[in-house]
Formats: structure tokens, C-alpha cells, sequence
């Protein structure tokens, strides 16, 4: 007897194998589902390193629950990588910010101009060698540093 859940019993019957529907429609779903795939593929194939890779498709090719539990731990690896690539990101973005406003001349950056960063970027602005500059700017300029020439 394999397991009580594959066979049934009718007395004064023996013990038939019953057969199991749910089965046989789980791998006719994966079987339609890989063709389907199959076919996305064909008509849109993914370039190495352009787009995210499916995992749902390596996921249900997977031969073993190891290959499941090590395809689920790539793909938890490559999301925090994208996580890191963001915030890389925006640490450059935000740099490239700051050494915009190194970049002007001495006679621009006034009272005024600060004042427009606040309001425009106050990250920016807060930012420790920005109030430095500042601090510099007003020493070198003396009283000119408050005309509002713009």
C-alpha cells in the first residue's frame, strides 16, 4: 500500500489505485505555462544584462527543491545589488550636485544665491561643505556677500 491518500476502500472490494486529477492538471498547467514561455521568448528574447531574469521561469525548470531554494537566493542577491546600484545612484546624483555649486564663481554665490538653494534644495544646502563654502564666501566677500545682485 503506497499511502492512504492514493488508494480507497470498498468493502468487499480490494484496494484500487485512485487516481489523482489535481495532479495531472498541475503539470498540464506547468507544461502550458513553460510553452507560453517558450514562446515570449522567441518573440521578444531577453538580451544578457538587460533586463531582470525570469525568475518564475528558472523557479518551475528547477529540477530539485536545491535548485528552487538556490534560484530564490539569486534572486534575493540580485535585488539587494539593485538596491546598492540605487543608491549608488543617487550618492552621485547628489554629488554631482554639491560640486555644481564649486563650480560657480565666488561672485555668484551671495547671500541671495544661498538662500535660492535653500528653498530649491535644502539637502543640498544642509550639506556640511556647502555651510563651509558659505562660511568662506561671506569671510572673502565682506558686505558684498548681502547685495542681492542677481
Amino acid at each position: 500500500m503506497d499511502s492512504i491518500f492514493n488508494m480507497f476502500e470498498v468493502a468487499g472490494h480490494k484496494e484500487q489505485p485512485k487516481e489523482d486529477i489535481r495532479a495531472k492538471e498541475d503539470f498540464r498547467t506547468a507544461e502550458l505555462a513553460n510553452a507560453f514561455h517558450k514562446i515570449d521568448k522567441a518573440v521578444s528574447p531577453q538580451i544578457p544584462g538587460d533586463k531582470e531574469p525570469d525568475w518564475s521561469y528558472l523557479i518551475r525548470n528547477a529540477k530539485s527543491t536545491r535548485e528552487k531554494f538556490e534560484v530564490m537566493s539569486a534572486h534575493d542577491a540580485y535585488k539587494a545589488e539593485q538596491k546598492y546600484k540605487v543608491i549608488e545612484q543617487q550618492k552621485a546624483q547628489f554629488e554631482q550636485k554639491v560640486n555644481d555649486v564649486f563650480n560657480l564663481s565666488q561672485h555668484v554665490r551671495n547671500k541671495a544665491f544661498y538662500e535660492e538653494l535653500q528653498q530649491n534644495s535644502p539637502s543640498v544646502y544642509f550639506d556640511t561643505r556647502i555651510q563651509k563654502q558659505k562660511k568662506r564666501d561671506r569671510e572673502v566677500m565682506g558686505l558684498t556677500f548681502h547685495l542681492r545682485n542677481k
